[in-house]
Order: C-alpha cells, then structure tokens, then sequence
C-alpha cells in the first residue's frame, strides 16, 4: 500500500497540488491520514505494542485530570459567566455559555500534559516514525550524536512555542467578554498537535524550528484537519496511535530526496 513507487510519487504530487486548490478538501485528506496510520499499525502488531506504553502513562493522566475538573469544574465554569442566570430570560444565555466554556476549559485542559506525555514518549515515537519511513521510502534519514544533540534543543524551541500559544488562549478564556471568542481558537489548538505528531521526519532531516515552523504554516489546513482527532476526549490514547498517520502525511509533503 505505501510502496515507493513511480504511481506513489505522481499520487503525491496530486495529492500537493490539491492542497493548493482545495482549501477543505486539505482538511479532509489531513483527517484521513490519521486512518491511514491507524491502517499501518493494524497490520505491526510489534509497533503496536510499543506504542500500548504511552497509551497506558496517557490513561492515567486522562484519569487525573477527568477527576480535577469533577471536584472543581463547576466552580470554574461559573465563575467565568459575566451574569448570573438571575433573570428568567438569562437563563438559556448562561447555560449555553456553561456549555461551550465547559467544553473550552475541558479540552484545554488536557492538551499541556498531552505535549509533555509526547515529549516523554518521543523515543518511542521516533521508533515507529522510522519504521513508516523506512516502509514508504525505504530508508530512513541517519543523524550524528551532534545533530541529535541539536534536534532536541529545536524540538525544545518547538514545545516552548506551543505551550506559549496555548497559555495564551487559557488565559483569554478568563477575560470577560474577549472569552466569548475562544471557541474557533480550538482550530488552532488542532493545528499545534497535528504539528507536534506530524513532525518526526522533519526533525530527522535537522530542520530548524524556524523552518519546521514555516512547513506547519504552508500546511495550516492540512495539520489542523490531522489534529481534530486529537481534540476529543481520548487523545491521550489517539495521540500515540496518530505517529504512524503523521509520519505518512507529512513524507506526502515532503519532496522526494
């Protein structure tokens, strides 16, 4: 299915050329990739495996967290409400708004351990990266100590960026009125994890954050589309699963070498 083929090569080029053209059509094909990775592990039950141990460290962090937001949830959400539901006719405006800050404040909640948990496990995700890779293209880009060593300070810049921009929005959340706007913000909360799965090849190849940053801004659509999977309540359990399905869009992306 993922040879590296003559055909392959001419799909991939379609495959960019319809990025350029269709705005959705980018967010479909990055939410489909997501299924393709899960197709190629289906069939590895070695990488499987690998992959069940940050599953298992991710479960138990869902599980914290679903027991914080229980004990104090509601105090939270209530206390960002600019009115109370006082008033007969404030009543369906306060729990819409119960509702949808309810939802903010759960997904954001998850996502900073989310990018901890990936950057603990990243081992083991650049283990079935190179596996996908080594499949596709057959063989995998070989780095020195020294560019090991440089990767990790620019994996580094990365995280830092993504946490930045996360906070940001939290914070937004508890600012009365501008917190209204935060719902379409989530779009980007999918597009920083569709990134951070997405770019195991690039940090292979030594990119820089600056110009892995520039390849995530090119491919807004198409990483947003990948990252809506890992918005839902188990991400933690999606995210390990997507390595496979990142590695797979993002060689798409790339040209061949």
């Amino acid at each position: 299915m993922f040879n590296n083929t003559e055909e392959s090569s001419k799909r991939d080029a379609f495959f960019k050329k319809i990025i350029k053209v269709i705005p959705i059509r980018s967010v479909v094909i990055g939410i489909k990739s997501y299924l393709e990775g899960l197709w190629w592990v289906k069939g590895k039950p070695l990488y499987l495996l690998i992959l069940f141990i940050p599953i298992t460290v991710g479960v138990v962090i869902l599980l914290a967290i679903l027991a914080a937001l229980i004990a104090s949830g509601n105090e939270l959400i209530s206390s960002l409400i600019p009115f109370e539901a006082s008033i007969w006719y404030l009543i369906p405006f306060y729990y819409l708004l119960w509702g949808v800050f309810a939802v903010i404040i759960f997904v954001l909640s998850f996502i900073p351990p989310l990018l901890i948990a990936n950057l603990l496990s990243s081992p083991l995700y650049e283990v079935v990266s190179c596996a996908v890779e080594r499949e596709v293209r057959g063989s995998v880009v070989e780095i020195s100590w020294r560019q090991a060593l440089l990767a990790m300070v620019e994996e580094g810049k990365k995280v830092a960026f993504i946490l930045l921009v996360m906070l940001l929005m939290f914070v937004v959340v508890f600012i009365p009125v501008l917190n209204l706007l935060t719902f379409p913000l989530l779009l980007v909360n999918a597009f920083l994890l569709g990134w951070d799965v997405c770019d195991y090849p690039l940090a292979r190849r030594g990119w820089t954050f600056r110009r892995r940053l520039s390849f995530a801004g090119r491919n807004f659509l198409v990483l947003t589309g990948f990252g809506l999977w890992l918005l839902v309540p188990l991400q933690f359990v999606l995210a390990p699963l997507a390595v496979a399905g990142g590695t797979l869009l993002t060689l798409k992306l790339l040209p061949e070498e």
